[in-house]
């Protein structure tokens, strides 16, 4: 059952170059820690796993960062009357 070690890596990689995107920046990252998560027990793909797990960890955190500058930044904007 190492197919979802290599799915939580290759979710893990695309969710950091689409960490800018709205659903794909959340929902890629989410599906490769619960992979990652789940595959952590195999003896077999653990470093596949755990590296998917960090990188979806990373592109989630990215996410929320940019999410949460976008709205500080339509805060200022409001406010200063732009």
């Amino acid at each position: 059952m190492g197919i979802l070690a290599v799915a939580a890596l290759v979710l893990g990689i695309i969710g950091l170059f689409f960490a800018w995107i709205p659903f794909l920046g959340y929902v890629m990252p989410v599906l490769a820690i619960i992979f990652g998560v789940i595959e952590r027990n195999n003896e077999e793909k653990k470093g596949m796993a755990l590296a998917g797990l960090i990188l979806g960890i990373i592109s989630l955190v990215i996410f929320k960062l940019g999410f949460w500058v976008l709205i500080m930044i339509g805060a200022i904007a409001e406010n200063s009357g732009l």
